[in-house]
């Protein structure tokens, strides 16, 4: 029989498909920001002045700032903020039990039961596959099914120690 393992995750894991694509979308958002901020601090295109004229002096700067000042640190907090709020609705679900249902206590008999509904269904996928190797033969030369030949007469040696 095979292991329940798929890839080094048991099957009853969940993908972790949502953080993967928070964090595709957190990437893509930061980095469209980044490249934003030079786009909105260029309020107008830079001139030469003529060559015939002196430049006058620079006009006093006021000390208030553009709202271009503060893209980045809003959109720092703003990550924070989700990143807190995410660890916050995790660290709950985890607390509750809501994440993960526990598996109901079964009796012994239960067991057996779902033990031997499991060796029929085996049994009869093994049986199909035995059926549907002369027809494969016809297809086939028996150089590329001796494979499946071997896999099949496997699965029927032990599923034959499981009986």
């Amino acid at each position: 029989m095979t292991s329940s393992l798929v890839r080094g995750r048991p099957r009853h894991a969940k993908a972790h498909i949502r953080v993967r694509v928070a964090h595709a979308l957190l990437g893509a958002v930061a980095g469209a920001g980044w490249l934003a901020i030079p786009v909105l601090a260029a309020q107008e295109p830079a001139t030469a002045s003529p060559p015939h004229t002196t430049a006058a002096p620079a006009a006093p700067r006021d000390d208030e700032s553009s709202a271009v000042d503060l893209i980045l640190p809003v959109a720092v907090l703003g990550t924070a903020g989700a990143v807190a709020a995410y660890s916050y609705v995790r660290r709950g679900r985890r607390a509750s039990g809501a994440g993960s249902a526990a598996p109901a206590a079964s009796t012994p008999a239960e067991s057996d039961g779902r033990a031997r509904a499991a060796l029929v269904a085996a049994d009869d996928s093994v049986r199909a596959s035995e059926e549907e190797l002369p027809f494969a033969a016809a297809l086939l030369d028996e150089r590329t099914l001796a494979p499946f030949r071997q896999a099949v007469h496997t699965a029927r040696t032990e599923l034959s120690a499981a009986f």
